[in-house]
């Protein structure tokens, strides 16, 4: 038995619909952290997020990527979803998760750096001083 008939694609195909199912689960996780990330929690608790559940939110989302790599696996019949590929694909998803958080972190900092230097944030302050009572 030959490489070639191991697969009903070839290698090369094999590992390119590889690649594109963890790019897919991978992109999943993202989106749905950089949702969470930017949704205005307020509106819907009158509070941010409590940090446990953001917690909670961020694993689900994590094993929400993982798991559309596994599902997509399984119907393209790329591998055999193994326990070793699903704890390397874990990690690649937690990965994945860091960036994004890192990154909605990165641009919430500019935005306020900005808003700064425009005195937005400023007047901002001002208000919430004013409505919460509290001395500068």
């Amino acid at each position: 038995m030959t490489i070639e008939s191991a697969f009903p694609w070839g290698v090369i195909d094999m590992i390119w619909l590889g690649l594109g199912t963890l790019a897919a689960g991978g992109i999943t996780t993202m989106l749905l952290l950089i949702a969470g990330h930017c949704f205005r929690w307020e509106r819907i608790l009158g509070q941010p997020l409590p940090r446990l559940a953001a917690y909670v939110y961020g694993v689900l989302a994590i094993i929400a990527g993982s798991g559309v790599w596994a599902i997509l696996n399984s119907l393209l019949g790329v591998v055999s979803v193994s326990p070793a590929y699903v704890v390397i694909v874990s990690i690649c998803m937690a990965v994945c998760g860091g960036i994004a958080t890192t990154g909605a972190w990165i641009v919430d900092a500019l935005i306020d750096g900005h808003a700064y230097k425009r005195g937005w944030l400023h007047a901002v302050e001002e208000v919430d001083t004013i409505n919460h009572g509290l001395e500068k």
